[in-house]
């Protein structure tokens, strides 16, 4: 019995130990050395393993040794944690003045599929920061605008190369000099050309990173009332065909149950009819400033999209809404996958409440 006890209790705390290791890799790992970041995913098998070896001595040796680690590798500034964890403070701020999670959930954008709607995480290259890049100005920029002036340095001497990876999350990606990683801003481009010797201590990219669009998803709407078009909807991506498991998306709400979607450029039609309502919908098909209008989809070899062609009409289920993206020339959407089942819906996006900008506020 005292060893079930103690087997358990050993295993709860290497399950937070791994936590916090698995949070600094994906906060930390393209500032991490190579030699760092292999020993920690080597220390967090070790872990592991011992947990599958269901020893609470061999659990416990293992989880001293990755906590060990971590503090060794943890950094002790204090800027990069303010900015790391601020959205979390935002949350905590809300909830205390009386919101509560199950009835508003926060939601980050985090790509440019609604623009110019709602932001996601963009970028602007420059080398000259200004003096609200400055500290302390620099919180109160990120605090305020979600602004953050960031440089980008070359740990060792390499050449850069032509590879570039895109994040699981989609908001950042990998190259690669020599044969370190480097995490910059999607879309960035390095100040110099793939093949090019980069010195350690010289500048791969420098610029203004802004976070995406936060906004607070009303998940009890809903239970009261029905989808309209129009809304700006997040859903779970469960069980849809060709998207990640389990993970958020944001689109705006288009096609309602049992009805005909087709797409002739700029509009879109629901039941052979062209539709411009209401405004969310209509400043799109007429291409207002910043929209491009319905578009069909590119076709990627050996794949089928659900919408193919302005010939192409499709009948949605009893249970199902079709969602687009309203930048729809860079949007992955309902035209490439289909329809969202009606038990994935979340909820209606209806406020954005950081950062500061011109779409603060309720979202239309």
């Amino acid at each position: 019995m005292k060893t079930f006890f103690r087997r358990r209790k050993a295993n709860k705390l290497a399950e937070d130990i791994l936590k916090q290791s698995q949070h600094l890799r994906n906060i930390r790992e393209d500032l991490m050395r190579e030699t760092d970041l292999k020993k920690l995913i080597e220390s967090e098998e070790t872990l592991k393993e011992a947990i599958r070896g269901r020893d609470p001595v061999a659990v416990e040796n293992a989880s001293e040794s990755l906590f060990a680690f971590l503090n060794k590798v943890i950094p002790s500034g204090r800027p990069t944690a303010l900015a790391e964890n601020f959205e979390i403070l935002i949350v905590a701020v809300v909830v205390a003045m009386g919101f509560r999670t199950y009835f508003i959930q926060p939601f980050k954008i985090p790509t440019g599929s609604m623009e110019p709607t709602l932001n996601g995480i963009h970028s602007d290259a420059h080398t000259n920061p200004t003096i609200m890049d400055q500290v302390p100005l620099k919180y109160l920029k990120w605090i305020v605008f979600g602004e953050w002036y960031m440089e980008i340095r070359i740990r060792e001497d390499g050449v850069l190369g032509d590879r570039a990876e895109t994040t699981p999350d989609e908001t950042s990606m990998y190259v690669y000099v020599g044969n370190v990683r480097y995490k910059i801003p999607r879309g960035a481009r390095p100040r110099v050309f793939p093949g090019t010797l980069m010195k350690k201590g010289a500048i791969l990219w420098s610029g203004k990173v802004t976070t995406g669009d936060h906004v607070f998803v009303d998940k009890v709407r809903w239970n009261f009332s029905r989808p309209k078009r129009g809304q700006v909807m997040v859903f779970l991506t469960k069980n849809i065909q060709s998207l990640p498991e389990n993970t958020h998306y944001i689109k705006r709400l288009i096609g309602l149950p049992n009805e005909s979607i087709s797409i002739n450029p700029p509009n879109i039609l629901i039941n052979g009819k062209i539709v411009n309502e209401p405004e969310g919908i209509r400043r799109i098909s007429q291409q207002a400033p910043g929209y491009s209008g319905y578009t069909i989809p590119y076709s990627y070899a050996g794949t089928a999209n659900f919408i193919s062609s302005s010939n192409e009409v499709r009948k949605l289920g009893p249970a199902d809404f079709f969602v687009l993206g309203d930048n729809t020339g860079n949007s992955r959407d309902g035209r490439y996958w289909g329809a969202v089942p009606e038990k994935n819906t979340i909820g209606p996006a209806v406020l954005v409440y950081w950062p500061y900008s011109q779409r603060w506020g309720r979202i239309n």
